[in-house]
């Protein structure tokens, strides 16, 4: 009778995650209007996950282009230059191996500009490129999203691949964003904190699959 009433309760749970999750299932139609950046027939999509803070604590981007290869790095700066309300804080000198992230932000408030803590002198299109580094660094109003962070992982910028068309399922990448160069229909993101961008609805139903698979070779034995 335990087990039974285990095996409902867990059935249960499935059934209203995979309800739930839909909504965390992403597509390329998915992206509003305001957010797609360039022109051209190929389209890549970014996503930018802060992991905490005020909501909404991720946001996605499209990015079109036709000719040439540009690289994930490209697609980051112009996307940053594109929305007056993001800002990056990123070091294009310093390491052999390309750029790398130190911060990005989020202007969510309606209040005032855009300031952290210690201050960033931003250029006119909200970047910074430096060393200047401070995992202490932090958003001024606490409305608005900043995360920063180098020297004490996972508490730093990860650049993850999603794959090809919808609903993406991530992996963390092999190469750095200045080497990956985009291709037609793909995912880039970048999420703080070591775990991979936004919710992965499927991860969590293999979970729970699993859990049941258990539950009945248990009642087996």
């Amino acid at each position: 009778m335990k087990e039974q009433k285990l095996f409902m309760l867990v059935s249960l749970t499935m059934v209203l995650f995979v309800g739930s999750a839909g909504a965390s299932v992403l597509s390329f139609d998915d992206i509003d209007d305001e957010n797609w950046v360039g022109d051209g027939s190929n389209e890549a999509a970014l996503v930018i996950d802060w992991k905490g803070g005020p909501e909404p604590e991720w946001k996605v981007w499209g990015y079109k282009w036709d000719d040439g290869s540009p690289t994930a790095e490209d697609m980051l700066v112009d996307v940053v230059q594109d929305d007056s309300n993001l800002y990056l804080h990123y070091d294009t000198n310093t390491f052999d191996f390309g750029s790398v992230i130190y911060g990005i932000g989020y202007h969510l408030s309606s209040t005032g500009d855009f300031e952290v803590d210690p201050t960033l002198d931003f250029d006119e299109f909200g970047i910074v490129d430096s060393a200047d580094y401070d995992d202490d660094r932090v958003s001024v109003d606490s409305g608005d999203h900043w995360e920063e962070g180098w020297d004490d992982w996972p508490a730093t910028w990860g650049y993850w691949l999603g794959g090809e068309e919808d609903s993406p399922v991530w992996e963390s990448a092999q190469v750095g964003m200045s080497d990956s160069e985009l291709t037609d229909n793909f995912w880039h993101g970048f999420s703080f904190g070591g775990e991979a961008p936004i919710p992965e609805p499927g991860t969590f139903i293999m979970l729970i699959l699993g859990g049941l698979a258990l539950l009945g070779r248990r009642r087996r034995l």
